[in-house]
């Protein structure tokens, strides 16, 4: 989700892509923040409803997850915020998560075009971004690599649009858990 000052909407309204979330263009500063005052919580009904349950599952399944981060930034188009789904920390990188419950290839776009640039520039690490979905779509062949382990999309990630996709989410087996570093505040939440 990201917002452009003053829409109050949750849907960027500069530089956005034709999927209607805000691109960053000529990117200054970032940072983590607390929710911002002007943003509304909804209450999701029906199917966003349902992926907002999905989302919530997924950040039980990976230890040390953040859920729901506020990011604000400071790009060519003035002050945005955006939030991103979920966020951890394995080895000496950020992991971002962007949660679908069916694939979508918007979900790659809000990745390489808005949190991958903002969390860079906010923490100074490198940022691995990938897409976690419920359900596939026949579109995704050719556009991403698929897998059903955290490790192994994590790892396609790398250098590869790659698709995390976890039907029913449980918490991982110690086995299959990436080695995690988290350190409460490690973002500077204000």
């Amino acid at each position: 989700m990201c917002e452009a000052p003053g829409t109050g909407s949750g849907v960027g309204m500069l530089a956005s892509s034709p999927s209607g979330y805000r691109t960053v263009r000529g990117l200054v500063s970032a940072r983590a923040i607390e929710r911002p005052s002007n943003i509304p919580v909804s209450q999701p009904r029906g199917a966003k409803a349902a992926g907002l349950r999905y989302e919530r599952a997924l950040a039980r399944m990976l230890p040390g997850a953040t859920h729901g981060q506020w990011w604000e930034f400071w790009d060519a188009n003035g002050r945005g915020v955006c939030q991103t789904d979920l966020f951890l920390t394995v080895g000496d990188a950020v992991v971002v998560v962007e949660v679908k419950y069916t694939w979508t290839l918007v979900g790659h776009g809000q990745l390489e075009n808005l949190y991958l640039p903002v969390l860079r520039k906010a923490t100074g690490r490198e940022v691995i971004g990938l897409v976690a979905c419920k359900k596939l779509v026949p579109e995704v062949l050719g556009v991403a690599q698929v897998s059903g382990n955290f490790v192994e999309a994590l790892e396609a990630a790398r250098s590869a649009r790659s698709v995390l996709h976890v039907v029913d989410p449980k918490p991982l087996r110690r086995a299959a858990r990436p080695r995690l570093s988290t350190a409460p505040g490690a973002w500077g939440v204000v």
